[in-house]
């Protein structure tokens, strides 16, 4: 059975060297391009001031330098990234603005179902293997509760973290979202829940199977 999380990213976040938050949407922000994953059928739009990180490592240096205002640090954690992808399983990345030393940015990570059952026992089995992985990661306040989205009932998952470079919190919401042969993770964190909230619900609007 699959673990679902990325437990590098969470040991990244916790680590406190460079904070990343993970949203999704800006609320208010004007829509952008619609990114198409053809691999694993879906849609969904961002923001129209985010800018996407090619995981290829194209121009990434180019990228990253406007992005971040050539702020070394964070660029050295969104090229760690990079290079880890193929390891993450991650299929996506863009960073949103920068604020107080944290760089909003949407990540997607894709791992296959194998193991897990199609039928509503798959929700109990889940639930347990994200508290674990998110325990174990460090998170506290961890709830895993089942969602309905407009494509279907999936697992959301919340949490906190403590950074280690100052007293503040950071909230994450996670969503799994379980489709034929593979479960696609939507991370989301930002010093704000409400944020969260906001983020989440963007991008679940626009999200498509194709």
């Amino acid at each position: 059975m699959r673990v679902l999380m990325s437990t590098p990213r969470a040991a990244l976040l916790l680590a406190g060297v460079v904070a990343i938050v993970v949203v999704a949407a800006e609320p208010g922000g004007a829509a952008g391009a619609r990114i198409r994953e053809s691999k694993y059928g879906f849609s969904f739009t961002v923001p129209a001031n985010w800018t996407q990180v090619p995981l290829n490592g194209a121009k990434v240096n180019t990228i990253l330098n406007k992005a971040l205002k050539a702020d070394p640090a964070l660029k050295a954690s969104f090229v760690k990234e990079v290079e880890d992808a193929p390891t993450n399983k991650t299929v996506f990345l863009a960073i949103g603005s920068v604020l107080d030393d944290f760089a909003t940015n949407v990540n997607i990570i894709v791992t296959s179902s194998a193991g897990y059952p199609d039928n509503n026992s798959y929700f109990a089995i889940a639930d347990s293997q994200i508290k674990g992985d998110l325990a174990g990661g460090g998170f506290e306040g961890i709830t895993v509760s089942v969602v309905h989205l407009p494509f279907g009932e999936e697992l959301e998952a919340t949490y906190s973290a403590h950074l280690a470079t100052s007293d503040s919190y950071v909230y994450g919401l996670q969503l799994y979202i379980k489709h034929k042969s593979h479960i696609e993770i939507v991370t989301f964190t930002s010093s704000s829940q409400s944020v969260d909230v906001a983020a989440t619900e963007a991008m679940v609007k626009s999200w498509q199977w194709n």
